[in-house]
């Protein structure tokens, strides 16, 4: 994780919090009540197979609620996997 860190601080953003993790099932950045923080812009390398994308990812089930409004789109990921 040097690459990004090394970004940040060209970018003059020393103080930047660099997080590794599956941020669709487990989502690192909470606030103090549990709900998702809101960030003006996030920079994240997309899975590329759908393996990844599916690897302890339900979002029928999602916590935060982040998929209800795409029926057809989660009706697509689940006859697809």
């Amino acid at each position: 994780m040097k690459t990004p860190l090394i970004q940040m601080v060209l970018h003059n953003h020393p103080t930047a919090e660099i997080w590794q993790d599956n941020s669709l099932s487990t989502p690192y950045f909470t606030d103090p009540h549990g709900s998702l923080k809101m960030f003006d812009f996030v920079v994240a390398n997309p899975p590329f197979s759908k393996r990844a994308w599916s690897n302890g990812f339900d979002p029928l089930n999602d916590l935060y609620e982040r998929f209800n409004h795409l029926p057809a789109i989660i009706d697509a990921f689940i006859t697809n996997r």
